[in-house]
């Protein structure tokens, strides 16, 4: 998370106990006025007078501070837009890949000499594929609701990897991993899109520090 993103987490919580403090102030108001009473009528008076609860307040800067942690995911993510939708490039082109050969294995007069020449360079492939997503999200670290997204794409893709061979394009399981990865595939190039286009998120210039040197010359 870039220093603009944590000043903003940062503030967000310094609100969260200002409006815990103010709840706490309002409930011994209440005492002492009077309203604070054992029963639901009372509970009822505070809330048509436009009183919260502490744990309502903190349910409600919970819900806002999620919300805006999720934005410096997407702002991560939009700093790097095109290494990510390169990589759904290079998934899709994978799922069909391993769809057509496992096809061909199976029509090849030796099957299992067909899988056996074809299943490392598949492994091979995914391999990479799953450094590209580790080094993107800093395994599993940054990218948010996408990254969730990102890890129901892999884990049944890294299923069928692991159980390649000769017969597998005629499993049921086999077609409906495959079917699903390409609707996980097809969610995450909707929420990139989403985000590219988002003008509400900031890119980061100098993402991981690449350019500050540049700056710090054009500043001499």
């Amino acid at each position: 998370m870039g220093a603009p993103g944590r000043a903003r987490v940062r503030r967000r919580r310094a609100q969260v106990d200002r409006r815990s403090d103010r709840s706490a102030d309002q409930e011994g108001v209440g005492a002492q006025a009077g309203i604070h009473r054992v029963g639901g009528g009372a509970a009822r008076r505070r809330k048509e007078a436009g009183f919260k609860t502490k744990a309502e307040i903190d349910a409600e800067l919970a819900a806002e501070n999620a919300k805006e942690m999720e934005k410096v995911e997407r702002e991560y993510i939009k700093t790097r837009i095109k290494e990510y939708k390169q990589l759904d490039v290079d998934t899709g082109k994978f799922i069909d890949d391993v769809e057509k050969e496992t096809a061909k294995w199976a029509a090849a007069k030796d099957p299992q000499k067909a899988a056996d020449k074809g299943i490392k360079p598949l492994q091979d492939r995914f391999k990479a594929l799953i450094k590209q997503i580790d080094k993107l999200s800093e395994r599993s670290t940054k990218g948010g609701n996408t990254q969730a997204s990102y890890n129901k794409l892999f884990r049944p893709l890294e299923e069928i990897v692991n159980n390649l061979g000769p017969s597998i394009a005629s499993d049921a399981a086999f077609t409906e991993a495959i079917k699903n990865a390409r609707t996980e595939l097809e969610g995450i190039n909707k929420a990139l899109e989403e985000i590219e286009k988002d003008e509400t998120l900031t890119v980061n210039k100098f993402k991981d520090g690449e350019g500050e040197g540049e700056a710090k010359d054009e500043k001499k």
